[in-house]
């Protein structure tokens, strides 16, 4: 499949909810896949 998917995916800890879309709620990180600023990804 064409395309690749950057994304930082919470967990809310109440309810134990991923990925958790009210972000303004108690959230842990679950996997953070996003580039850092200025970089590039070579793996196209």
């Amino acid at each position: 499949m064409p395309g690749k998917v950057y994304i930082k995916l919470l967990r809310e800890m109440w309810t134990d909810v991923t990925p958790a879309v009210s972000y303004w709620r108690h959230t842990t990180l679950e996997s953070d896949t996003r580039l850092p600023a200025m970089a590039t990804d070579k793996h196209l």
